[in-house]
């Protein structure tokens, strides 16, 4: 949206835009890559930003400021071209070992783009609950690109691509890679803990085509129960115990409210694994 009116950009204004952020990239990273910092245990990404702000003073309190404002990243990862649904989830999950630097994970949302033009995102649960983030994402899927460049706004002059992107840690490069300063040395811890981390983990996705929520119902059965009961049976036969599965639940139309959750492990739910085996 446009600063100052909160009015949606044109789509060319954006799209310009993000070519003059990739026009700029092209000569590589300046500074160290402190996007690791944010994947980090938090007490160690607070020291690491204490850091930042020791060596780069007011310029780097008004980039973070900057970053910080923004209601959403865009990620480009000009690496990857995934064309599996597991590669592109890995992606999307963590970034991996390739692009895992690319990314500020205490972002609500970030908008992951890869060089063969498949996207996804990746949220941050504590500033936004899940039910506004599946409105957005069904948003942003069911709008075709025609549609979204037909919708113009008030025609008002734009500032030029060149004028309204900046490099905000641009002129940080000597504070933050001079000797006084322990910035690298912290990039490197976490980014050494971040590739141990997912090099630990393993993902596999699954789309399962066999049925849906239509053919549950046609059983007689609510469709998140149903779900419910299939991720408890697994998680028996998988560790030997039942695990405490729940329910998202909106509280948001009372004051104060977000989500709250609803057990859904029971006598009864513990009798049907057990059966099941």
């Amino acid at each position: 949206v446009e600063k100052g009116t909160g009015q949606a950009l044109p789509v060319e204004v954006i799209e310009d835009r993000i070519q003059q952020c990739v026009e700029m990239s092209k000569g590589g990273p300046s500074l160290p890559m402190i996007g690791y910092l944010t994947s980090d245990d938090r007490d160690i990404c607070a020291t690491a930003r204490d850091a930042l702000l020791r060596a780069g003073g007011s310029k780097m309190e008004e980039a973070l400021k900057v970053l910080e404002s923004g209601a959403l990243m865009i990620c480009l990862d000009e690496n990857e071209e995934p064309v599996s649904k597991k590669q592109m989830s890995e992606v999307v999950w963590t970034g991996g070992l390739t692009s895992g630097h690319n990314r500020w994970f205490d972002k609500s949302i970030q908008i992951i783009c890869t060089n063969n033009g498949k996207a996804g995102m990746c949220g941050e649960h504590s500033m936004m609950d899940g039910m506004p983030v599946v409105n957005f994402c069904d948003y942003v899927t069911k709008t075709p690109y025609v549609e979204a460049k037909a919708q113009k706004p008030a025609s008002r002059g734009y500032e030029s691509a060149v004028d309204n992107v900046k490099d905000i840690f641009g002129d940080l490069t000597t504070e933050l890679t001079s000797p006084g300063s322990n910035v690298s040395a912290l990039v490197d811890q976490s980014k050494a803990n971040f590739d141990k981390l997912i090099s630990a983990h393993e993902l596999q996705v699954q789309s399962f085509q066999g049925y849906g929520s239509g053919a549950i119902k046609k059983m007689g059965y609510s469709p998140d129960a149903y779900v419910q009961m299939a991720m408890q049976l697994a998680t028996y036969r998988l560790w030997g115990e039942q695990g405490g599965t729940y329910e998202a639940t909106q509280v948001r139309p009372f004051l104060h409210g977000r989500t709250e959750t609803t057990r859904t492990v029971s006598p009864a739910s513990e009798a049907f694994i057990k059966t099941m085996g």
